[in-house]
């Protein structure tokens, strides 16, 4: 069975971004979770998930910068981001792929 992919065939696929501050999470995580520390049972939002493990804001808008620049050389390319900010979901086209990562 030969199963090709076409140019315009719908292509999704994510992008992961590093995340940043695991040692902050990771000790956070255990004072909440200690019944003796004042952090006992406060626990992060999603939000603040995100604040803390997240890239910088312009190092995420130099990525979607480049997809969206390279969009629309074979068909359009859409991004959302995920809850924590730590990866970029694509849906796009198998040739635009081919464009944006040659």
């Amino acid at each position: 069975m030969n199963m090709s992919i076409g140019p315009r065939d719908k292509f999704s696929f994510r992008i992961a971004l590093a995340p940043q501050n695991l040692e902050t999470l990771d000790h956070t995580f255990w004072e909440i979770s200690n019944p003796k520390s004042p952090l006992y049972g406060k626990f992060l939002s999603n939000d603040q998930i995100a604040d803390l493990i997240s890239l910088p804001p312009q190092d995420i808008r130099e990525v979607v910068d480049y997809l969206e620049k390279e969009s629309g050389k074979v068909c359009t390319v859409s991004t959302q981001m995920s809850l924590h900010r730590d990866y970029i979901h694509v849906d796009t086209c198998a040739g635009q792929a081919k464009v944006i990562f040659p």
